[in-house]
């Protein structure tokens, strides 16, 4: 009991939890969604090629989607800060651009799509199903509309989801684990959005 009593009182004198020093620098991904053929590769496409674009820390590393990843559920491209178990992956789909746009509203449909597109993602399956809570907003950009999804679940996730109106669905998820999921938040919310698609 002492012991349990002694370091209740130097709780308060403990060093607090890494805190970032500073913003990490933000580069442009340029996004090429190559077909469900193609993959064990990278998805990096030049500016005037590319088919969807997002803000990402300069420090994270790119990981090829392999063959399930990219023909099942249509994953493009992911990022990723391995120590910190942070990441971001986009899903490009033509078969699920023209259901959503501008009608595309209900809860009830969202809720569809995100568990059509855990089926053969099992992390996201299971933060699905296990979280505590799925808040949804929508926001447009020059008449796009955007549906932005938090899970909280653990890990977390923030999602968008679009139709680039040529036919092509689009899904970004960042995920990162609690304990870091508030302190980067800030960054997250500015990786969101700052999704673009474009049609080629």
């Amino acid at each position: 009991a002492a012991g349990l009593a002694a370091l209740g009182a130097a709780a308060p004198f403990a060093l607090p939890r890494r805190a970032r020093a500073e913003a990490p620098e933000l580069e442009t991904f340029w996004g090429a969604a190559n077909p469900p053929a193609t993959y064990g590769g990278s998805a990096r496409t030049q500016p005037e090629e590319a088919r969807y674009s997002f803000l990402y820390p300069a420090e994270w590393k790119e990981e090829f989607p392999n063959k399930v990843e990219k023909g099942t559920n249509g994953t493009d491209s992911r990022l990723v800060q391995r120590l910190r178990k942070e990441k971001v992956y986009v899903v490009s789909l033509s078969r699920l651009g023209e259901e959503v746009g501008k009608g595309y509203r209900a809860s009830g449909d969202l809720d569809k799509t995100l568990q059509g597109l855990a089926i053969s993602d099992y992390e996201l399956q299971d933060a699905l199903n296990t979280a505590e809570d799925v808040v949804i907003q929508t926001r447009q950009v020059d008449g796009q509309d955007f549906f932005d999804v938090e899970i909280r679940s653990y890990p977390k996730y923030l999602v968008t989801m679009t139709s680039d109106g040529g036919g092509r669905f689009y899904a970004m998820f960042i995920t990162a684990p609690e304990k870091y999921f508030a302190e980067d938040r800030p960054m997250f919310d500015k990786m969101l959005q700052s999704f673009r698609t474009y049609v080629r």
